[in-house]
Protein backbone atom coordinates (compact mmCIF):
# COMPACT_ATOMS: atom_id res chain seq x y z
CA UNK A 1 0.00 0.00 0.00
CA UNK A 2 2.84 2.40 0.80
CA UNK A 3 4.37 1.81 -2.59
CA UNK A 4 1.07 2.57 -4.28
CA UNK A 5 0.63 5.82 -2.35
CA UNK A 6 4.16 6.98 -3.11
CA UNK A 7 3.68 6.20 -6.81
CA UNK A 8 0.45 8.20 -6.97
CA UNK A 9 2.08 11.11 -5.17
CA UNK A 10 4.93 11.14 -7.70
CA UNK A 11 2.45 11.27 -10.59
CA UNK A 12 0.45 14.09 -8.97
CA UNK A 13 3.60 16.15 -8.30
CA UNK A 14 5.21 15.75 -11.72
CA UNK A 15 2.14 15.60 -13.98
CA UNK A 16 2.01 19.43 -14.47
CA UNK A 17 5.55 19.27 -15.80
CA UNK A 18 4.55 16.54 -18.23
CA UNK A 19 1.70 18.56 -19.69
CA UNK A 20 3.03 22.15 -19.55
CA UNK A 21 6.79 21.84 -20.07
CA UNK A 22 8.65 23.54 -22.94
CA UNK A 23 11.40 21.83 -24.91
CA UNK A 24 14.35 23.75 -26.29
CA UNK A 25 16.83 22.48 -28.87
CA UNK A 26 20.02 24.55 -29.02
CA UNK A 27 18.52 27.03 -26.55
CA UNK A 28 18.36 27.16 -22.75
CA UNK A 29 15.38 29.51 -22.81
CA UNK A 30 12.61 27.94 -24.92
CA UNK A 31 9.77 30.31 -25.82
CA UNK A 32 7.31 27.73 -27.11
CA UNK A 33 6.26 24.12 -26.56
CA UNK A 34 9.03 23.21 -29.02
CA UNK A 35 11.67 25.90 -29.63
CA UNK A 36 14.29 24.92 -32.23
CA UNK A 37 17.29 27.25 -32.61
CA UNK A 38 18.87 25.86 -35.77
CA UNK A 39 18.16 24.18 -39.07
CA UNK A 40 15.31 21.70 -39.39
CA UNK A 41 15.27 18.77 -41.83
CA UNK A 42 12.19 16.78 -42.79
CA UNK A 43 13.35 13.87 -44.90
CA UNK A 44 10.06 12.33 -45.99
CA UNK A 45 6.78 14.19 -46.54
CA UNK A 46 3.65 13.22 -48.51
CA UNK A 47 2.79 15.26 -51.61
CA UNK A 48 -0.61 16.73 -52.43
CA UNK A 49 -1.72 17.66 -55.98
CA UNK A 50 -4.11 20.40 -54.78
CA UNK A 51 -4.08 23.19 -52.18
CA UNK A 52 -7.73 23.16 -50.99
CA UNK A 53 -7.96 21.57 -47.57
CA UNK A 54 -4.34 22.43 -46.71
CA UNK A 55 -2.51 25.29 -45.04
CA UNK A 56 0.89 26.77 -45.91
CA UNK A 57 3.43 27.24 -43.12
CA UNK A 58 5.08 30.65 -42.81
CA UNK A 59 7.72 32.02 -40.44
CA UNK A 60 7.28 35.39 -38.71
CA UNK A 61 10.44 37.44 -39.31
CA UNK A 62 10.20 39.08 -35.89
CA UNK A 63 9.23 36.31 -33.48
CA UNK A 64 10.36 33.39 -35.71
CA UNK A 65 7.13 31.59 -34.82
CA UNK A 66 5.61 29.28 -37.41
CA UNK A 67 2.02 30.01 -38.38
CA UNK A 68 -0.33 28.61 -41.02
CA UNK A 69 -1.49 30.73 -43.96
CA UNK A 70 -4.50 30.17 -46.19
CA UNK A 71 -3.54 29.35 -49.81
CA UNK A 72 -6.20 31.83 -50.94
CA UNK A 73 -3.83 34.68 -49.99
CA UNK A 74 -1.54 33.59 -52.83
CA UNK A 75 -4.32 33.40 -55.39
CA UNK A 76 -4.20 35.92 -58.25
CA UNK A 77 -7.85 35.36 -59.17
CA UNK A 78 -8.91 38.39 -57.12
CA UNK A 79 -6.28 40.77 -58.47
CA UNK A 80 -8.26 43.99 -58.77
CA UNK A 81 -5.44 45.72 -60.65
CA UNK A 82 -5.90 43.62 -63.81
CA UNK A 83 -7.17 45.94 -66.55
CA UNK A 84 -7.45 45.84 -70.32
CA UNK A 85 -8.50 48.24 -73.08
CA UNK A 86 -8.36 47.81 -76.84
CA UNK A 87 -9.44 49.15 -80.23
CA UNK A 88 -9.90 47.00 -83.31
CA UNK A 89 -11.56 49.57 -85.57
CA UNK A 90 -9.27 52.52 -85.02
CA UNK A 91 -7.31 54.24 -82.26
CA UNK A 92 -7.92 57.91 -81.50
CA UNK A 93 -5.11 60.46 -81.18
CA UNK A 94 -5.66 63.18 -78.56
CA UNK A 95 -3.55 66.26 -77.94
CA UNK A 96 -1.15 66.04 -75.01
CA UNK A 97 -1.01 69.10 -72.76
CA UNK A 98 2.42 70.68 -73.11
CA UNK A 99 2.36 71.07 -69.33
CA UNK A 100 2.44 67.31 -69.02
CA UNK A 101 5.10 66.51 -71.59
CA UNK A 102 6.61 67.37 -74.98
CA UNK A 103 3.70 68.16 -77.31
CA UNK A 104 5.26 66.19 -80.17
CA UNK A 105 3.55 63.23 -78.50
CA UNK A 106 -0.16 62.42 -78.66
CA UNK A 107 -2.33 60.48 -76.23
CA UNK A 108 -3.66 57.21 -77.64
CA UNK A 109 -7.27 56.57 -76.70
CA UNK A 110 -8.59 53.01 -76.73
CA UNK A 111 -12.29 52.78 -77.49
CA UNK A 112 -13.18 49.60 -75.59
CA UNK A 113 -12.37 49.11 -71.90
CA UNK A 114 -12.82 45.36 -71.55
CA UNK A 115 -11.66 44.66 -67.99
CA UNK A 116 -11.86 46.83 -64.85
CA UNK A 117 -13.17 50.09 -66.24
CA UNK A 118 -12.91 51.73 -62.80
CA UNK A 119 -9.11 51.90 -63.16
CA UNK A 120 -9.35 53.92 -66.40
CA UNK A 121 -10.37 57.52 -66.95
CA UNK A 122 -11.65 58.11 -70.46
CA UNK A 123 -12.96 61.44 -71.76
CA UNK A 124 -13.06 63.25 -75.10
CA UNK A 125 -9.72 64.86 -74.20
CA UNK A 126 -7.84 62.23 -72.19
CA UNK A 127 -7.29 58.53 -71.53
CA UNK A 128 -5.22 57.11 -68.66
CA UNK A 129 -4.93 54.32 -66.08
CA UNK A 130 -4.66 55.25 -62.38
CA UNK A 131 -2.37 53.02 -60.30
CA UNK A 132 -4.38 51.80 -57.26
CA UNK A 133 -1.42 50.82 -55.03
CA UNK A 134 2.37 51.00 -55.06
CA UNK A 135 4.29 48.07 -56.51
CA UNK A 136 5.73 46.48 -59.62
CA UNK A 137 3.35 46.42 -62.58
CA UNK A 138 3.43 44.54 -65.85
CA UNK A 139 2.38 46.78 -68.75
CA UNK A 140 1.70 45.59 -72.28
CA UNK A 141 1.11 48.13 -75.07
CA UNK A 142 0.48 46.96 -78.65
CA UNK A 143 0.11 49.33 -81.60
CA UNK A 144 -0.47 48.72 -85.33
CA UNK A 145 -1.30 51.04 -88.22
CA UNK A 146 -1.86 50.36 -91.91
CA UNK A 147 -1.21 53.25 -94.31
CA UNK A 148 -0.37 53.84 -97.96
CA UNK A 149 2.41 56.27 -97.00
CA UNK A 150 6.01 55.51 -97.93
CA UNK A 151 8.00 53.42 -95.44
CA UNK A 152 10.73 56.06 -95.29
CA UNK A 153 8.32 58.74 -94.03
CA UNK A 154 7.68 57.03 -90.67
CA UNK A 155 11.33 56.62 -89.70
CA UNK A 156 10.98 58.48 -86.38
CA UNK A 157 7.48 57.35 -85.39
CA UNK A 158 7.36 55.93 -81.84
CA UNK A 159 5.05 54.60 -79.15
CA UNK A 160 5.66 55.19 -75.46
CA UNK A 161 4.37 54.89 -71.90
CA UNK A 162 4.04 58.16 -69.98
CA UNK A 163 3.94 58.18 -66.16
CA UNK A 164 2.52 61.23 -64.37
CA UNK A 165 3.08 61.05 -60.58
CA UNK A 166 0.82 62.77 -58.05
CA UNK A 167 3.60 65.34 -57.55
CA UNK A 168 6.41 66.15 -59.96
CA UNK A 169 6.91 66.01 -63.70
CA UNK A 170 5.70 63.42 -66.17
CA UNK A 171 8.31 60.90 -67.31
CA UNK A 172 8.44 58.72 -70.40
CA UNK A 173 9.24 55.38 -68.76
CA UNK A 174 9.54 53.47 -72.04
CA UNK A 175 9.45 54.09 -75.79
CA UNK A 176 10.06 52.13 -78.98
CA UNK A 177 10.49 53.06 -82.65
CA UNK A 178 7.86 51.60 -84.95
CA UNK A 179 8.77 48.74 -87.23
CA UNK A 180 7.56 48.87 -90.83
CA UNK A 181 6.64 46.20 -93.37
CA UNK A 182 5.46 46.84 -96.92
CA UNK A 183 2.93 44.44 -98.47
CA UNK A 184 2.15 44.71 -102.18
CA UNK A 185 -1.42 45.76 -103.03
CA UNK A 186 -2.22 46.12 -99.32
CA UNK A 187 -0.07 48.96 -98.01
CA UNK A 188 2.51 49.50 -95.32
CA UNK A 189 2.18 48.29 -91.75
CA UNK A 190 3.73 50.20 -88.86
CA UNK A 191 3.73 48.30 -85.58
CA UNK A 192 5.46 47.84 -82.23
CA UNK A 193 4.88 46.24 -78.84
CA UNK A 194 6.05 47.21 -75.36
CA UNK A 195 5.92 44.46 -72.72
CA UNK A 196 7.79 45.09 -69.49
CA UNK A 197 7.60 45.59 -65.69
CA UNK A 198 7.78 49.00 -63.99
CA UNK A 199 7.91 50.28 -60.41
CA UNK A 200 4.87 52.53 -59.87
CA UNK A 201 3.37 54.51 -57.00
CA UNK A 202 -0.25 54.81 -55.89
CA UNK A 203 -2.00 57.58 -57.79
CA UNK A 204 0.35 57.52 -60.79
CA UNK A 205 -1.42 58.18 -64.09
CA UNK A 206 -0.28 55.96 -66.97
CA UNK A 207 -0.90 57.26 -70.50
CA UNK A 208 -0.21 55.43 -73.74
CA UNK A 209 1.33 57.87 -76.18
CA UNK A 210 2.33 58.08 -79.83
CA UNK A 211 4.91 60.25 -81.60
CA UNK A 212 4.04 60.44 -85.30
CA UNK A 213 7.59 61.40 -86.27
CA UNK A 214 7.70 61.96 -90.03
CA UNK A 215 3.99 61.25 -90.48
CA UNK A 216 3.22 64.96 -90.41
CA UNK A 217 -0.09 64.56 -92.22
CA UNK A 218 -1.60 62.57 -89.35
CA UNK A 219 -3.94 64.84 -87.45
CA UNK A 220 -5.89 64.39 -84.24
CA UNK A 221 -8.95 62.17 -84.06
CA UNK A 222 -9.52 58.66 -85.32
CA UNK A 223 -6.44 56.99 -86.78
CA UNK A 224 -7.96 54.98 -89.62
CA UNK A 225 -6.86 51.37 -90.15
CA UNK A 226 -5.17 51.26 -86.76
CA UNK A 227 -5.61 48.86 -83.85
CA UNK A 228 -4.05 48.20 -80.48
CA UNK A 229 -4.45 47.17 -76.87
CA UNK A 230 -3.04 47.64 -73.40
CA UNK A 231 -2.98 45.33 -70.40
CA UNK A 232 -1.86 46.35 -66.90
CA UNK A 233 -1.68 44.37 -63.66
CA UNK A 234 0.31 44.33 -60.43
CA UNK A 235 2.81 41.49 -60.05
CA UNK A 236 4.34 42.27 -56.62
CA UNK A 237 4.91 44.92 -53.98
Amino acid sequence: MKNSIVFLLKISVFSPLLFFSQVGINTTNPQATLDVNGNVKIRVIPETPTLPGYKILAINEGSFEVTNVSPSLFSSSNNGTVSKASSSAGLSLLSLDVGLFNNSWNIVKFENVEINSTNYTTTTADFYYTVPSAGKYFISYHFKNNTALSLSIATNAQIGILRTPTTGNSVLIDSRNLNAIGIALVGNYYFENIDSVYQLQAGDKIRFVYNKGGLVNLGLGLLSNSSGSNIIYKVSD
